[in-house]
């Protein structure tokens, strides 16, 4: 299941970063930015409306740095070790707050 979880980073900044910023590079950056967040968003509606605005905000900040540095593997990577934490907390209670 964490392979699972490390693999759908990839595939999900793959398309929302990697192909939607190249595909609309003719695009101004900041419209860009908010069409693949406002995507993002829409993908996790299944963690509750209470947890998209944060979403949003990050889909904005890997956006952002994207836009800046034209990287992709570090936005892979920290989003692959953020769901690594929301599935150990979920299926593990590892987190208590």
């Amino acid at each position: 299941m964490a392979l699972i979880v490390i693999v759908n980073s990839f595939f999900e900044e793959l398309l929302l970063i990697g192909y939607l910023f190249k595909r609309f590079e003719k695009l101004h950056p900041a419209l860009i930015i908010l069409i693949s967040s406002i995507i993002r968003a829409s993908f996790h509606t299944y963690l509750g409306w209470q947890n998209l605005p944060s979403v949003f905000i990050l889909a904005l900040i890997f956006g952002l740095y994207y836009t800046r540095q034209k990287k992709l593997w570090p936005i892979i990577i920290a989003h692959a070790i953020g769901n690594i934490f929301y599935f150990f907390n979920e299926n593990y209670n590892w987190i208590e707050v």
